[in-house]
């Protein structure tokens, strides 16, 4: 009853004039306190004999509060079928620092209906080559995630990120037999050019097949969610994977491709950049879990810009205590095949990390 009171007054605070919910209204507070604390090799303060600071060069004590969020989810029944439904989600930082400020909703905030036709999304939210990718992702919201997260490469301070959410509008079918399909569309904002992503799912008891492609042909830099330092129009993506859950775990294997026009900047014109990820979970008893994941990079045509490579493999092992299902303390250690694939705080925040082994303990709570 008190969270539902704190629901409504939190959900108060965002809307433009307070409404009471009516008592047809179901909304649920939500979300994830954590804290984890990471020894990360920090890259060379001075790069090539530059003199250039890239990093500490030090082993760097580095904390972090990545998937602290919190959230608040509705729905209501408007009749014939039909049930509207809201979520408004952000994240929130710790004691000052890199990860001070305020809470934001930069996660999730979308209005939508859902019926025996699927849901329909309005706003910003998970796009559907993300949602395709979900079984792969072995190390949520640790340092070590970045080492492993599927459509994620992370090299030299910069990443190329297909895990993403999209403003825009956002389709999820109905199940067929274990068969389902999504779709994104989001307008960038120049005449019809758009992102969109397209993806489909089938399940079959305890295995997962799925497939996604992804484009962004616009031409405006800083939006859409193919945006970033390295790519931000004339992008395709494409992504295929299988998982299977064995009963005492899981594990699986997804390729990814990432294409580049002619006409895509730096080192994407006429490139392609190829994935592979092999996630691994093993449930030893209730309340410990091992996991582990591998992913290998590799350029058609290039090198990176620090450390000269066109192919780089990122290995990390992890081991989670669940004190109850909502409440757990975990271990990670993980090698970087190349620098800046991990975050730190070295370098007055600006440091990369070396391509080194790091590690990182922390506590979770979600609620």
């Amino acid at each position: 009853m008190q969270k539902k009171i704190l629901a409504m007054a939190v959900a108060g605070a965002f809307a433009a004039a307070p409404a009471l919910a009516s008592a047809d209204d179901a909304v649920t507070l939500y979300g994830q306190v954590k804290y984890e604390v990471g020894a990360i090799d920090g890259a060379t303060d001075n790069w090539q004999g530059t003199g250039l600071a890239i990093g500490s060069d030090n082993r760097d004590l580095t904390h972090s509060t990545m998937g602290s969020r919190l959230g608040i989810r509705g729905s209501e029944d408007l009749g014939g079928g039909l049930t509207g439904i809201f979520r408004i989600q952000g994240n929130f930082g710790g004691p000052g620092g890199l990860f001070g400020g305020a809470l934001n909703t930069g996660e999730e905030t979308w209005v939508g209906v859902d019926g025996d036709f699927g849901q329909v999304r309005l706003g910003r939210s998970d796009t559907a080559m993300k949602n395709a990718m979900k079984p792969f992702r072995a190390f949520t919201d640790t340092l070590a995630d970045f080492n492993s997260r599927p459509g994620r490469v992370g090299w030299d301070g910069m990443a190329l990120n297909s895990w993403q959410r999209a403003d825009g509008i956002h389709y999820q079918s109905p199940d067929f037999a274990g068969f389902t399909f999504g779709a994104t569309l989001e307008p960038v904002g120049e005449k019809t050019d758009s992102y969109y992503s397209i993806n489909a799912i089938y399940e079959m008891g305890p295995m997962n097949f799925s497939g996604a492609y992804e484009t962004q042909t616009s031409t405006s830099d800083g939006y859409g969610a193919l945006d970033n330092a390295r790519m931000h129009q004339d992008i395709d993506s494409w992504h295929a994977g299988f998982s299977f859950d064995f009963g005492q775990g899981d594990v699986g294997v997804k390729y990814h491709l990432w294409d580049g026009d002619s006409g895509a900047p730096g080192m994407f014109n006429d490139n392609k950049l190829e994935q592979v990820v092999v996630p691994a979970n093993f449930r030893v008893t209730d309340q410990i879990n091992l996991r582990a994941a591998i992913q290998y990079n590799s350029w058609d045509d290039g090198e990176t810009f620090v450390d000269e490579e066109s192919s780089w493999t990122n290995v990390a092992f992890g081991a989670q205590y669940h004190f109850s299902n909502r409440t757990e303390a975990f271990v990670n250690i993980w090698n970087d095949g190349i620098s800046g694939v991990t975050a730190t705080n070295g370098n007055n925040g600006w440091g990369l990390a070396d391509d080194g082994t790091h590690v990182g303990v922390g506590l979770r709570h979600s609620f």
